[in-house]
């Protein structure tokens, strides 16, 4: 490859390299359902899963399967006992976004068949570049990484006018209300920052999310998951850098242990190192908002009071958990209970995942969800350091359990590169469909008398 995966022509043709970019593109769309929405990607996502299980180029994972069944059941029990303040809306929308985890690629390592032509002419393969990721996986990373690179330079040009011009530019806030998610509007009244600090997160809008995707970005720059020339590497550790500094949010702070990890492990990482850490000091006497940024990173994280964010997004939550659940500890109280604690919080906050799954489903439902995450994470063939910031981001920082940009990228991400069982051992939707048994099933072994 050369100084960027973007500029392979079969990458850029890749449906998954779109889906990626789509993830961000359209987090703000939805469609309203009774009570709630189903974020617009959410749908896309599942068209591709179910078209590619008809076609028999993805199986269905009965075990997986069978877990998000029982949480469905759960679910409704929650729903049955405590049917004020619960929601069906909720209930489905979990099961509808964590739907595509119940799959299973068709070949070993997760890859699915491409044409590559060579000398002989037209042959079908896994394609995989240096990495040893497999061509679908390599995409939906690619596409991922250059998307939030492109966002940030977005969300960096548009806190500069905003904070330097007093002039607030985002074509994004231009999207009618029927269509957005409840929430994702630059238009809504924002009570923490003014206006500049709304203008904060560019396409993300949230400022938390802002911080949390640039320092994933950061991950992914310096783990070996990606192959990009060093001053390529430099050029965008700097542009993620500067729109971390500019969010003015901690929630990325949670993966700096992880983006140390990966730098230390290459003499380019550890000298480079060394110059973010200049830039964050320049930074942080340059501005105001950015003095306030480090004033929030040192401010006592035990302190729960209200006043300081990182405590309440934590580990806030659970100090409380076991009064919370303790009406309902097996099954939870329903689906979406857990939103009224998060209103009555000093602060508004995102509920943590793994406190939401225990609330809304108790403590039956939180295995369920755990066993269902480890089943794709063990497998996944992903370097240690980014699949550990793919789950942190997804249970730490923000409510992953139906975000419609974590869970894709944490469900796709780990499922196009595990190390698959024998298709003989899982369902095929296609094979009930077509009729026949898939042609991209595992390799045949030879038979000799």
């Amino acid at each position: 490859m050369g100084s960027s995966s973007l500029v392979d022509e079969k990458l850029i043709r890749s449906p998954f390299l779109w889906l990626a970019v789509g993830v961000f593109a359209f987090q703000r769309f939805g469609l309203q359902i009774g009570d709630g929405s189903l974020p617009v990607i959410t749908l896309a996502l599942l068209w591709t899963a179910a078209a590619m299980v008809t076609s028999g180029r993805m199986l269905i994972h009965p075990g997986r399967l069978a877990i998000l069944l029982c949480v469905v059941v759960i679910g409704a029990l929650g729903l049955l006992m405590h049917p004020v303040g619960t929601s069906v809306a909720s209930l489905a929308l979990v099961f509808v976004t964590w739907l595509p985890a119940a799959l299973m690629t068709t070949e070993r390592g997760g890859g699915l068949a491409v044409p590559e032509v060579d000398g002989s002419g037209l042959r079908s393969t896994v394609a995989t570049g240096r990495s040893g990721m497999p061509f679908d996986a390599r995409a939906f990373v690619v596409g991922s990484f250059w998307t939030v690179v492109v966002a940030s330079c977005f969300a960096v040009f548009q806190f500069v006018v905003s904070y330097g011009f007093s002039v607030l530019i985002d074509p994004l806030a231009a999207i009618p209300q029927w269509i957005t998610l409840p929430g994702f509007n630059s238009t809504y009244p924002v009570e923490f920052g003014g206006s500049w600090y709304r203008a904060n997160g560019g396409i993300f809008l949230e400022a938390s999310f802002l911080s949390l995707f640039a320092v994933f970005g950061l991950v992914l720059c310096w783990s070996s998951i990606l192959e990009l020339r060093p001053r390529t590497r430099l050029a965008v550790s700097a542009i993620l850098l500067v729109a971390l500094v500019g969010s003015v949010a901690t929630s990325g702070l949670v993966l700096m242990p992880l983006l140390l990890l990966a730098m230390l492990r290459t003499p380019q990482g550890q000298r480079a190192l060394l110059v973010m850490a200049g830039i964050l000091v320049l930074g942080a006497a340059s501005s105001q908002p950015i003095l306030s940024f480090v004033g929030k990173a040192l401010q006592n994280p035990f302190d729960t009071s209200g006043q300081v964010s990182v405590a309440s997004r934590v580990y806030r939550p659970y100090l409380d958990l076991l009064d919370i659940i303790s009406s309902s500890p097996i099954v939870g109280t329903g689906p979406g209970s857990s939103r009224s604690y998060v209103e009555g919080l000093d602060v508004g906050v995102t509920t943590p995942t793994l406190m939401k799954v225990a609330v809304d489903y108790g403590l039956l439902g939180l295995f369920l969800f755990v066993l269902l995450w480890w089943s794709l994470y063990r497998k996944s063939s992903l370097p240690v350091v980014v699949k550990l910031a793919l789950l942190v981001a997804l249970i730490v920082p923000t409510d992953g359990l139906t975000s419609s940009v974590l869970v894709p990228l944490y469900t796709w991400m780990l499922l196009l590169t595990m190390e698959t069982r024998p298709a003989a051992r899982a369902l095929s939707a296609g094979m009930v469909i077509h009729g026949k048994r898939s042609s991209t099933t595992t390799p045949r072994r030879s038979l000799s008398r």
